[in-house]
């Protein structure tokens, strides 16, 4: 679990009993995003486009025209 700045210690320490969890610092990724995106957004979601990407190459290419896989990708 992570918890904000804002949030104080007591209560922290508080909701990790009652929820028997562990608090960690940060989560690398999440959803597979990072947690923190920071400015550069486009190179972030440029690594989703590209892996969607790929799998249209893959086995199902010939069933999708390539303004069909834009839309896809876009989506």
């Amino acid at each position: 679990m992570v918890f904000s700045k804002n949030v104080k210690v007591e209560q922290c320490a508080e909701i990790l009993r009652v929820l028997k969890m562990a608090e960690v610092q940060h989560h690398e990724k999440y959803l597979g995003l990072p947690m923190i995106l920071g400015i550069t957004k486009k190179s972030v979601f440029a690594s989703i486009k590209e892996r969607i990407w790929k799998k249209l190459q893959g086995y199902k290419e010939g069933l999708l025209s390539n303004p069909s896989k834009e839309v896809i990708l876009k989506a």
